[in-house]
Order: C-alpha cells, then sequence, then structure tokens
C-alpha cells in the first residue's frame, strides 16, 4: 500500500469519526440562557476596604446562583458566592462575599502580581467591553489581595503580561471573605453610545477543593471563551475619559567584566532615564510611545548550543512589547524580538578581518531609539493597529595589531520598522484581519515588506470551523534595485475544524514556498515545505472512578519539500492524559515514523538530503498536587530509530517546596542524552561532513521568591546549562542520503559549552503602576575541546575560570495620571486660604 493510501485512508477515518460525533453532539446539546444584570448607577462611591457594609451596596441585588465547572462540571459549588456591581461616571464597582464555613482554611499564599497560580482562593471579574465576544479582560483578586489581570483577543488568546491600573482590598471574616475592585475607565476601553451593554462573568476558585465556579455557566468543551459570559446591560451616559498618562524611568548601574582568562577587570557605570506616555486618541483608540527605553533589567535569555540548522526563538520579555500588542499578532508574522535584535551583518565582520586585526567591539544588539503602538476598536468593534519603531545605526571596532589603528564596521543601518493591522469580527465568532510588516534600511541594504490575510469562519452553533490565509513576502535586494530584483514568496493554509463537543478535531493543508520569507520582523525556522495534518482530541471533563478527567489526542503529519517536490516524512502521533481525585496529573506522549525520511536541511548545503530510518518515541509525565506545600513534577522519555541503533532518552524532574504563604522555592533538573549521526561541519568543495555524535545536555535551574508584601518581592533565579558534544565516528554523506565510515579526518570537533546565569531582582510597587526595582545579574559562558569532564569538574572550571559578567542596576519608575493630576490641581485651587 502506498503512502498516498495510507493517507487517503487515514483522512477518511478521520472524517467518519467527526461525522459520527456531530450527531450525538446534537443530540446531547442543552441550551443554557445568557444570564443578565441590569447596571446600576451610584453617585456616592463605596471606599474601597473589602467592608461591603458600606450603604451603597445594601440597595444593589447581588449576582449568585454560580455553576461549577471543575472538577465536577454542572454541579452546585460547595459554598455560596454573591457578587454585586454599580458603576459612577468615572469607574465600576465590585463587591462580593464568598462563603467559606472554615475561614482559617483558606489557602492565602502570597505572590507578586499576576501570581494567578498562587495557592490561594480567588475571584475574577470578566469584562467584554464591546460586547463582540471576542476581546475582553480580567481583574482577578485573591484572597490574600494579589492582583492579576490579563487581555484576551482570537490571536493571543489569554495574555497575563498586561497590567492595568486598578484598586482593590480583601478581608477575611468568620463567615468567609469579602473582596471589593475599582476599574477606572482609563485602563479599559469601550466605544461612546448613549446606552451600552457589555459582557460580564464571574469566577470563583476554591482552592481547598480545587473547585472552579462561574455565574454564566462555561463549558469546558464549548467552543471560544469571551463569548460564553453573560451580559451587563443598561451601562448609560458613559463618556470615556481623556486618558493620558506619563511614566518616566531613571536607571542607574554598573557593569563589571571579570576576564579570568586575560587577567583582567573592567568595569562602567551608566545612568539613563526616558519615558513610557500612554494618551487616549479618542474613547477607542490609545497611543503608547516608549523613549529611550532601558531593557537591562529584563530576565536572562535560555541559552543553548543549538545543533540543529534552524535558528532559536526566544521569548519577549520586554514589557513595552507584551501589553496590548495583541492585535499585531494576527497573522503571526511579527516578532518583537527583531526590533533592537541582533545586527544585520553582526556575523560578517570576522570575515573581512585581515590576518592582523582582531574584534575589540561587535554589539550584539542596536539601540532601540523609540517605539509606538495606535491601536484599538471602533464601536462596531473592528479593529486597527500601528506599530513604528526606530533603531539607531551599530557599529563594530576593529584593531590592528601590527599599526594600532582602529576602524569601525557597520553593522546595521539606521532602521524602521512598521507594523499595519486591520481586524473584522464576523458573525458567530468569526473574524477575517490583515496584517502588514515593512523593514527600511538607511542605505544600500536590504529591505522587507511582508502581507498576511487571516480569516476564521464559524458555523451558527459555533461547532465547525474553517480557517486560513495567505501570506506573502518580498525582499527587496542591498542595491535597493527594488523594481529589478525582488524575491518573492508565499504562505497559506487551510483547516476544517470541529471546535465543540466532547469529540473535536481538524484537518488542514500548510504550504510554504521556498522564496517566503518572513524574518526582517517575523520568525520562521524554516521555508520550503508543504505539510497535510490532521487531528481528533477526545476530552472527558466529568468526573468517574478515580479519574477527574481525562484528555485524548491522535493525529498524523504528512510532510513534502515544496521545491523540488519531495517526501520529507510521515508520522502518527497520540498522547493521553489524566488527573486523578486526589489532583495527581499525568499523561503519555507516542508517536512513530514508519518510513523513511529525507531531510534537505540537515546538510547545510543546497541540494543535498539526509536519509532519516524509521523511528519511534514515548515519554511519560507527572504532576502533582500543588495544594501541598510540598510538589512534585516530572517525566522521562525515550526515542529510538533500529535501523541505525539511534537513540535519544530524557528525564526531569522539578521539586517544588512552599516553605510558607510567603516563601517559594523550586528546582528544575534536565538531562538528555543523545546518540545519532548528525551534522558537523562543511568541508572543501561544499562536502558535508557528518558524525556519530554522543550529546550530553544537562540544565539546572533553581528558582526562589519571597513576597514580603502583596506589593513587594525578592526573585532569584540561577540557571546552568551544559552541552558536550562528541563525536566518535565521522562519516561522508553520499549522494542517495545514507552515511559511511571515513577516516581522513584529523580535526577534534569535540565541544563542550557552559551558559551560567543569575537573576537577583527585588522589586516594590509603591504606588499603582509605580515601581522601584533592584537587579542583579551575572553571566557567564564558557566552551572548550575537553573531552573528559564530569559535571562538577566542569562547573568548577566555569565557575573558576571563565570571564563574567556582573551588572547591578537600581530603576525607579513613575506613574503619573492626566485625571488624578488634575483632580488634585482642582481639589488644591478650592481650598480657603488661611492665615
Amino acid at each position: 500500500m502506498s503512502m498516498y493510501n495510507a493517507l487517503a485512508i487515514a483522512l477518511c477515518l478521520f472524517f467518519c469519526c467527526l461525522s459520527s460525533s456531530a450527531q450525538n453532539d446534537v443530540e446531547a446539546e442543552q441550551e443554557y440562557p445568557t444570564k443578565r444584570i441590569q447596571a446600576v448607577k451610584i453617585t456616592n462611591p463605596p471606599v474601597i476596604d473589602g467592608d461591603w457594609s458600606d450603604p451603597v451596596w445594601s440597595t444593589i441585588e447581588a449576582a449568585s446562583d454560580f455553576t461549577a465547572f471543575e472538577p465536577n462540571p454542572d454541579t452546585i459549588p460547595k459554598y455560596k458566592t454573591y457578587v454585586k456591581v454599580a458603576y459612577t461616571d468615572d469607574a465600576l464597582y465590585l463587591a462580593a462575599f464568598m462563603k467559606d464555613e472554615n475561614p482559617e482554611m483558606i489557602p492565602q499564599q502570597l505572590g507578586y502580581r499576576d501570581a494567578i497560580g498562587a495557592n490561594a482562593d480567588y475571584l475574577c471579574l470578566f469584562l467584554d467591553t464591546y460586547d463582540d465576544g471576542q476581546n475582553g479582560y480580567s481583574f482577578c483578586l485573591s484572597v490574600s489581595d494579589i492582583q492579576s489581570d490579563a487581555r484576551y483577543s482570537p490571536s493571543e488568546g489569554e495574555n497575563w503580561l498586561w497590567n492595568g491600573i486598578w484598586f482593590s482590598s480583601t478581608q477575611v471574616t468568620e463567615d468567609g471573605w469579602y473582596c471589593e475592585m475599582k476599574i477606572p475607565y482609563y485602563s479599559i476601553r469601550f466605544p461612546k453610545k448613549d446606552i451600552q451593554t457589555w459582557g460580564i462573568n464571574f469566577w470563583r476558585n476554591f482552592r481547598r477543593d480545587r473547585e472552579r465556579s462561574s455565574w454564566q455557566r462555561f463549558d469546558l468543551n464549548g467552543q471560544g471563551f469571551v463569548n460564553q459570559w453573560g451580559k451587563l446591560e443598561g451601562l448609560k451616559d458613559l463618556d470615556p475619559p481623556i486618558r493620558l498618562s506619563l511614566t518616566p524611568y531613571i536607571s542607574a548601574g554598573i557593569d563589571y567584566l571579570n576576564d579570568k582568562p586575560e587577567g583582567t577587570r573592567s568595569s562602567s557605570t551608566f545612568i539613563r532615564g526616558g519615558a513610557d506616555i500612554k494618551y487616549g486618541i479618542n474613547e477607542s483608540f490609545t497611543l503608547d510611545m516608549t523613549l529611550i527605553p532601558d531593557f537591562g533589567q529584563v530576565q536572562s535569555d535560555d541559552q543553548v548550543l543549538n545543533l540543529s540548522p534552524f535558528e532559536v526563538f526566544f521569548d519577549e520579555n520586554r514589557s513595552f512589547f507584551l501589553e496590548g500588542t495583541d492585535l499585531f499578532s494576527r497573522g503571526n508574522i511579527f516578532y518583537s524580538r527583531r526590533v533592537g535584535g541582533r545586527p544585520l551583518l553582526y556575523w560578517d565582520v570576522e570575515d573581512g578581518l585581515s590576518d592582523s586585526e582582531i574584534i575589540t567591539s561587535n554589539p550584539i544588539a542596536t539601540q532601540l531609539l523609540n517605539a509606538t503602538k495606535i491601536s484599538g476598536r471602533t464601536t462596531n468593534g473592528s479593529g486597527l493597529g500601528f506599530f513604528n519603531a526606530v533603531t539607531a545605526a551599530t557599529n563594530a571596532t576593529v584593531l590592528n595589531e601590527e599599526t594600532g589603528s582602529e576602524r569601525t564596521v557597520l553593522t546595521n543601518p539606521l532602521t524602521n520598522y512598521n507594523v499595519v493591522v486591520m481586524d473584522k469580527p464576523l458573525a458567530n465568532n468569526s473574524y477575517v484581519s490583515l496584517t502588514n510588516t515593512n523593514v527600511i534600511r538607511n542605505g544600500r541594504y536590504r529591505d522587507a515588506n511582508v502581507t498576511a490575510i487571516i480569516t476564521e469562519l464559524n458555523n451558527k452553533k459555533r461547532t465547525y470551523a474553517i480557517s486560513g490565509f495567505y501570506k506573502h513576502s518580498q525582499l527587496f535586494n542591498s542595491n535597493h534595485e527594488k523594481f529589478d530584483d525582488i524575491i518573492t514568496g508565499s504562505s497559506y493554509n487551510i483547516v476544517l475544524k470541529k471546535t465543540s463537543g466532547k469529540l473535536q478535531g481538524g484537518i488542514g493543508h500548510y504550504v510554504e514556498t521556498d522564496t517566503y520569507n518572513p524574518n526582517d520582523l517575523g520568525f520562521l525556522r524554516n521555508n520550503n515545505e508543504r505539510n497535510t495534518s490532521g487531528w481528533i482530541n477526545y476530552n472527558i471533563n466529568e468526573p468517574f472512578w478515580k479519574i477527574n478527567g481525562m484528555w485524548n489526542n491522535w493525529g498524523f503529519n504528512y510532510n513534502q519539500l515544496y521545491n523540488p517536490n519531495e517526501f520529507t516524512g510521515f508520522s502518527i502521533w497520540g498522547s493521553n492524559g489524566l488527573s486523578t481525585d486526589k489532583f495527581l496529573s499525568m499523561g503519555i506522549n507516542y508517536g512513530l515514523s514508519p518510513v523513511e525520511g529525507n531531510d534537505f536541511f540537515e546538510p547545510r548545503v543546497d541540494g543535498r538530503v539526509f536519509k532519516t530510518y524509521p523511528g519511534g518515541w514515548f515519554n511519560y509525565w507527572f504532576s502533582s498536587d500543588y495544594r501541598k506545600r510540598f510538589a512534585l513534577d516530572g517525566g522521562a522519555g525515550v526515542y529510538r530509530r533500529p535501523f541505525t541503533d539511534e537513540y535519544t532518552y530524557d528525564f526531569w524532574f522539578k521539586p517544588i517546596f512552599r516553605v510558607n504563604d510567603k516563601l517559594l522555592l523550586s528546582h528544575e533538573y534536565i538531562d538528555d542524552y543523545f546518540d545519532e549521526i548528525g551534522f558537523t561541519d562543511v568541508l572543501e568543495d561544499d562536502d558535508p561532513l557528518f558524525a556519530r555524535r554522543e550529546v550530553f545536555t544537562v540544565i539546572n535551574t533553581s528558582e526562589a521568591s519571597y513576597i514580603f508584601t502583596s506589593t513587594m518581592a525578592l526573585d532569584f533565579r540561577m540557571r546552568h546549562y551544559w552541552r558536550k558534544v562528541l563525536p566518535y565516528e565521522f562519516r561522508t554523506l553520499n549522494e542517495d542520503g545514507s552515511t559511511s565510515p571515513r577516516y581522513d579526518i584529523d580535526s577534534n570537533y569535540d565541544n563542550s559549552v557552559n551558559f551560567f546565569t543569575i537573576d537577583l531582582v527585588y522589586r516594590w510597587l509603591f504606588l499603582p503602576g509605580s515601581e522601584m526595582s533592584f537587579v542583579w545579574k551575572n553571566f557567564i559562558f564558557q566552551s572548550d575541546e575537553e573531552r573528559e569532564h564530569t559535571y562538577v569538574r566542569n562547573f568548577n572550571k566555569t565557575i573558576n575560570e571563565a570571564a563574567s559578567n556582573n551588572n547591578v542596576s537600581l530603576k525607579v519608575v513613575y506613574f503619573v495620571d492626566y485625571l488624578a493630576f488634575k483632580n488634585l490641581a482642582s481639589k488644591k485651587r478650592k481650598m480657603p486660604d488661611t492665615f
């Protein structure tokens, strides 16, 4: 039976499974009415003190009748919850009472802002201010008055990195606990209408029983999240406020380099200043700008020794690029790490050296001068966004050791980055979006332009959907002959999927041409591929026997090269997981590549191919109950190719110890071992050299967090990464993709690489939006060719012999809101003169 026949059979089975489940879902479907609250306007706002005995609350009816959705869906929660909502011309107010007959047993673990995963009870308020069923906000408050907030959108899902300015307080009493919230209108966006309806919901987390409940019923198997909220009706005469704030900062610090191999030490001090500006252009659109930003205190990247032919993806840690960027994620062609990232010609400096020259300076990042975002939604829910950033020209310095003269080498010209997004919500939680990214470099250097159109269309009951995109890239050559030399490429996909019910799944086809390249402002590991895939998910959320829930996923991938049209691989895979009534979660992942494949990327030479042989993999993981003071996560796995006797194993574990409600300790240990055939070098005449090699990887990450108060914390993170690569049999890559031993290589390709980082961060949120932070960062890189290192010997050598770079900095950020400043000034003008 051919691979195409097997693929056709798999598709037929897939559609049969989904079709048979559709009727069952229709028969089991039950309509649940949308709950509604009538908004109550008040003139005397309550004091936010966690006590709802304020007279204003006595006249407002409470929303109650919550429904549990975990661990027992559609059941009555153990304890009642009551929530009251009111509004003024300036803010939305919430008061809630969470009944608990044993308040002394309420978990109250402290955490810094956005510690939504802490071992504590909490209540969440959800708002969909445009009532479009797709975009929203959440404001969550723990029993210890720890604030967490998030934005929701189809492109980003749940983004906990957004931070709004709001006020809260909590109290624990003999009957349970109370909370109050004040959400100023300047922290959210909403349309300007005489009468408005917002989406609204409330969640309660009853941590002792791991029970979560909601006011508007939430279906874990349903499609979407924001569309499952209730309604807050009758909001009248809301006037979106002037949203203008300034957040200046000043930072100072010292960099200290101890170059132990060279026996030299050097230090430098710095002082920096800048500001972030936020301005509400109108009721819906906001301008965010950062001027001369300082990102020196962001968490260190988890560096690795990359043995693959593809670029390593690093997470974004800079706050400006994390907050309010949901629109810009549409189409997945904007990777913000490109802005202020590695210079375009960073690697070219070494190639241009003469025999007597050395590099004395080659900055690894460009300087961001400013960045601006304008984003928002119109009254009909349409989203518009514009992003612009400018980075300064970057130069390397080269020293001629014979003459003593220096010269500079331009590694990145002055560069302008732009992103434009248009998003249109459609009926049934559908949407269509257009995104364009553009990079313009000053002078005779490469420019780029990428456009993406994305859509998802749901049926009326939101049980089925069809989604897809088309992307088009343009690269203009270094001489700016834009009309004579333009490299264009494209990528597109289409997906048919079932999106609700216990049984869900989909099938999709994905294509990237060999000239598609979004990487000047996006991220793509590799282009030149076709992929057909299908998957089925079967989830059981109702408890049975000793199981709280179970999830099961199966699928296949059929891969081809786009140009030339060659088969590259086929795999089938599955994963199964469950959570017990003791809240122990565990699962397995497994898969099989049953036929030979072809890897056209591993050889690093165009036109060459590396044959991959059949193999399979299996791994297991577990996670214990986080309510306990001691918890343990871990797992292990194996991959095997019997024909070539290549194999991989890995295991990891992470103990987590909550000393008390303020101190949390954890340590993660990861151990990987590979015995494989892989690329080693490109010799003369573009001859790829391969080798059978052992690859040892050990990663240790220790973390500690001490929470002084809900606004003050000390965090420590130490990570040591060690990878040792030991080739033991060099091999020739044959024309058919196989490899055979070769014995003419006498070079040493052994490699041992270490990355060691420390991040110590003290943070004090002394006012809403205002923070002081003290940070110590330590970075060590060490590489050698020693073969016989043990872990302890290697670690000692890294710490005692490698160069280390230390940075200590103090930063103060102060939030100034125009309305607060105006009101304060007005009050001072009204004060009577005194003598």
